[in-house]
Formats: C-alpha cells, structure tokens, sequence
C-alpha cells in the first residue's frame, strides 16, 4: 500500500469521508441488515403490526380493474376480427364505438403486436400478375388502396427489382 497510485486513492476517499463517518455508516448497514433479516418478531406478537383489511374501496377498484382487463380483451378479439377481414384501424375503431388508440392499446395488452396494415393486405403474386398486364405502381396503390411506395417496399423486401430495359420486376 505504499505505491504512489494506493497513495492518491487513500487520499481520495479520506477527502470524501473521515473515518469517524465511514464507521457509523458501516453500523447503520449493519443495523438495517438486522432488521430486515430478523425482523422485529416481539413487536409482532404485542400486535404493533397485523394485516390490513381490505376496505370495501380497495375490493370495488380490484373488481373495477378486472372488469377493465375483461373488456379491454373482448375488444381486442372484437378489433383482430375486423382487422383481419380487411378493415383499417379507424374504420374498426368507429365500428367497435371507440378511439383508434384505445383499440391499438387492447390489441397490444392482448399480444397482438402485428396486425395488418394497408402494406399487407395484397399479396406478391397478385401485383406482379398485375405489373406483367401493363400497370404502374401508381395503379396498383390505386387498386390495392395504398401508396406507390408501399407497393415499391413490398416488392423490394420480397426481392423483387423493377428491369427498365424489360419493363418488369425480377427477383433478384
């Protein structure tokens, strides 16, 4: 401990903290750990701590709050079926008399964490059919309901490339 660096450390931390205050600090550890490992059983059996009751409060907000996790399901399940049917999160929203957040909200506390958006609702196959038949990605976002970009993204992250000199999409 006499090296120049052990020097500077010790000379750091008495800086910080004397050593009078560096042992109380170690018996008020000390004395924390023996409570919360042994605990205080002869304050226990003079009744200083027993159970709480549940107030009627307490048990009506338990029941209101299971109530919620029911309902926020029902319409999770409710806002799936749509959205699989082809219907976009606002339409399902104003079917199911709620806001587009709320239905998101329960899809998500449900577990769906993916549901279908206007980029997935066409399929490769069907807009190369289509691409081979002469339209333009303008088109097809016009058909499928979408944008010429969600067309152009799909493709891509399928592997499919637009060939200028042949004028149609070829995997890559």
């Amino acid at each position: 401990m006499n090296s120049p660096a052990s020097k500077r450390v010790m000379d750091l931390l008495d800086a910080y903290q004397s050593d009078a205050e560096f042992l109380q600090m170690i018996q008020r550890n000390r004395t924390l750990h023996l409570c919360k490992t042994i605990g205080f059983p002869h304050l226990k059996k003079a009744g200083v701590f027993q159970k709480q009751k549940l107030t009627k409060k307490v048990k009506e907000a338990a029941k209101k709050k299971k109530k919620y996790w029911v309902d926020m399901k029902a319409l999770a399940v409710d806002a799936n079926n749509l959205l699989l049917q082809g219907i976009t999160c606002t339409q399902a929203a104003r079917q199911l008399n709620t806001t587009e957040y709320t239905m998101r909200r329960a899809l998500k506390m449900a577990g769906i964490k993916q549901w279908p958006n206007k980029k997935q609702m066409f399929q490769i196959e069907e807009v190369l059919e289509l691409a081979k038949q002469g339209y333009t990605t303008q088109q097809l976002g016009q058909k499928f309901n979408c944008t010429r970009q969600a067309i152009s993204e799909k493709l891509r992250k399928n592997g499919y490339k637009y060939d200028k000199q042949r004028k149609e999409y070829i995997k890559c």
